[in-house]
């Protein structure tokens, strides 16, 4: 095994988004992995830890079942305490994806020699009332902690400073791809949408494009705050026939079969910057591109120039108009942009990207 004792992060919705659990579940001793819920979902923490890739154990933690956000976040920190103390053995690396995890690093490492790596996932351009204190701790964690890393080039280049990367640490981790071999039936104008639904990521302007050309269809796996506002948005358009909504799906095979259909992947994200998708990992390109997905996406992040340097779809502006040209021209020129987003597929199969990437990992307590 390449690590020892790991612990991870993640919710229902990106629990497969860029296979950093495959990949420490088949290369840790043991690995723990903390289920954080959704905001629309009852406070239910889950830790399972698996060892030698197979799951061993399963512990709930629901003392609290109430609504309040503030209560909630609290709780959620005191089960993270209960099990760094009582669950996890020493010398156990915890990948912390939000600042208020990274409390108390320096106490974890002295009593257990627990090191903690922040992974900078969020950044907020518009820092105000509570944003701006989490805004204040992502900055004071990423000066203080010895391991920081950043999920994309823009916040490694607003956060790392003069420090040099080691071996991956104060360097980018991007997400990997699996190569799926799957049978595809793609149905013609068929457009795909998948993700966390909530502001910023132009399902409106979707919407507007379905509303203008009657042929096309779309389905969308996802939930979020966005949910409801989607569904009677879907409604007052008059689109329940050629929208689906499937909400989250966790069966791994269900998607491959929604997906397996798709014609095209869409991500017409808000390129503003005060839109945090500015700033982070395209989680939902790289899914596309798993399934060999031509891509049309607006010029965010430093995948929409890969992804027109491969052919692999289109960059569009930020209206659907813009959307309906991308559309049409790739389906005139569809086996060129397919054949492009498997090229570009290629160069993010996430075994040798991850070895590369977590090798500092393999040696974190002789640093």
């Amino acid at each position: 095994m390449k690590y020892n004792n790991i612990l991870l992060f993640s919710i229902p919705s990106t629990l497969k988004t860029g296979h950093f659990i495959d990949y420490f579940i088949n290369n840790s001793s043991d690995l723990y992995l903390i289920m954080l819920p959704l905001s629309t979902q009852p406070p239910l923490l889950v830790l399972n830890h698996y060892r030698k890739n197979e799951l061993v154990g399963t512990k709930n933690f629901h003392v609290y079942k109430g609504n309040n956000k503030i209560l909630r976040n609290l709780f959620f920190y005191f089960y993270y305490l209960y099990i760094i103390f009582f669950i996890l053995p020493r010398k156990t690396i915890i990948l912390a994806t939000t600042p208020q995890y990274c409390f108390f690093y320096c106490f974890f490492d002295f009593i257990k020699s627990i090191k903690i790596v922040y992974h900078v996932g969020d950044y907020y351009a518009n820092q105000k009332g509570l944003m701006k204190i989490y805004q204040f701790l992502i900055h004071t964690f990423n000066k203080q902690m010895p391991y920081v890393v950043y999920c994309s080039p823009v916040i490694k280049s607003l956060l790392a400073g003069n420090k040099k990367p080691v071996d991956g640490n104060r360097d980018c981790w991007v997400f990997g791809i699996e190569n799926k071999n799957i049978k595809k039936n793609v149905i013609e104008n068929l457009m795909g949408y998948i993700g966390v639904l909530r502001s910023g990521q132009g399902l409106d302007i979707i919407l507007n494009a379905l509303k203008t050309n009657e042929n096309l269809t779309l389905e969308v796996i996802g939930d979020g705050p966005s949910f409801n506002y989607l569904k009677n948005e879907i409604e007052k358009l008059n689109l329940t026939n050629r929208v689906k909504l499937f909400g989250l799906v966790k069966d791994e095979k269900q998607i491959s079969d929604i997906v397996g259909r798709w014609q095209i992947g869409l991500a017409p994200y808000d390129p503003g910057k005060t839109n945090m998708t500015y700033y982070a990992e395209p989680s939902k390109i790289k899914f596309y591109l798993e399934y060999q997905l031509p891509v049309i996406m607006t010029r965010v992040t430093y995948i929409h120039k890969e992804l027109e340097k491969f052919q692999a779809g289109i960059n569009i502006d930020f209206n659907s108009d813009s959307l309906l040209k991308a559309i049409d021209h790739i389906q005139k020129h569809y086996g060129k942009f397919s054949a492009g987003a498997k090229r570009l597929a290629k160069n993010y199969e996430f075994g040798p990207l991850y070895d590369r990437q977590f090798k500092f990992m393999t040696n974190i307590w002789h640093f």
